[in-house]
Parts: structure tokens; C-alpha cells; sequence
């Protein structure tokens, strides 16, 4: 069984910065990747935050992750892997910026 491998984009940016490298990364990993409230086309009422965006990755871990996961966060998508890993350690195996 492969290592879970969650990708997570920066500000203002979306999942399909990810194509090239998860397809690369699918041979080792197990990839996903999400969207951060209000990115990609989705639409939100609440105010950008980190706190938001730890949420939605939270809750994503919790309704889809078989055990632990890695997490490679680009520019703020790495604060949030951060406070990700902080708030939730047990699921975390490895926070990469």
C-alpha cells in the first residue's frame, strides 16, 4: 500500500497547479489534493485564513484518510500544512514546504 500524499496549492491558486507533478508523484504516492474554500472556482462567504483553510483540510483528512498523511504545501498552502500538523499530529506522518 502506498504512502498518502496530500498537495496543497498556494494563495489564490488551485489543485491544477498540481498536474504534472502528482501524475509524477502517483508511482510513489498515493496523491490528492484539495481546493482551499473559495479557490478554484469555489465560491465562499467567509474571510481567507489560515484557520479557515486548516479547517478544510481537516475535515477532508478526517473523511478521507486511511491513516497517516504527508503534506507538501506550496508558499501558504505550507503555513497551513504547518498548523495542519500541529493541530492534528496523529494523522500527520510529514509536513514538506
Amino acid at each position: 500500500m502506498k504512502e498518502q500524499l496530500l498537495l496543497l496549492h498556494g494563495a489564490l491558486g488551485s489543485i491544477k497547479q498540481f498536474g504534472f507533478i502528482k501524475e509524477s508523484l502517483e508511482e510513489s504516492f498515493d496523491v490528492f489534493a484539495i481546493n482551499f474554500e473559495g479557490h478554484g472556482g469555489d465560491e465562499t462567504s467567509n474571510e481567507f485564513s489560515i484557520q479557515l483553510f486548516t479547517e478544510n483540510v481537516i475535515d477532508y483528512i478526517k473523511e478521507n484518510s486511511k491513516g497517516e498523511t504527508n503534506i507538501f504545501g506550496c508558499s501558504m498552502g505550507g503555513y497551513v500544512a504547518l498548523n495542519v500538523a500541529l493541530k492534528i499530529p496523529l494523522k500527520i506522518k510529514k509536513s514538506l514546504l
